[in-house]
């Protein structure tokens, strides 16, 4: 199943999938399956590359905010509130 070849490309990299991720991954790939030049793993490598690079850029987005202002955003605000 082409949401294993995702978790083996997560393992490789040291990442954890959770669930909710797992299950996005699932739908996204069901789409793509339909569509013309769908490549299998390759399409699966795509996905796992795009998801790697939110989660890198996201993850600098909030140190960058808690770094100048814990009320900066929302987000920032409620990731760092629960560790009072």
């Amino acid at each position: 199943m082409l949401v294993d070849v995702h978790m083996r490309f997560a393992q490789m990299d040291g990442r954890i999938v959770g669930p909710e991720a797992l299950a996005k991954a699932r739908r996204l790939l069901a789409a793509k399956r339909d569509k013309p030049g769908f490549g299998n793993a390759r399409d699966v490598r795509s996905l796992f590359s795009a998801v790697k690079r939110r989660q890198i850029s996201r993850l600098a987005d909030e140190r960058r905010c808690m770094r100048w202002s814990r009320t900066a955003c929302g987000r920032c605000f409620r990731s760092t509130s629960r560790s009072r």
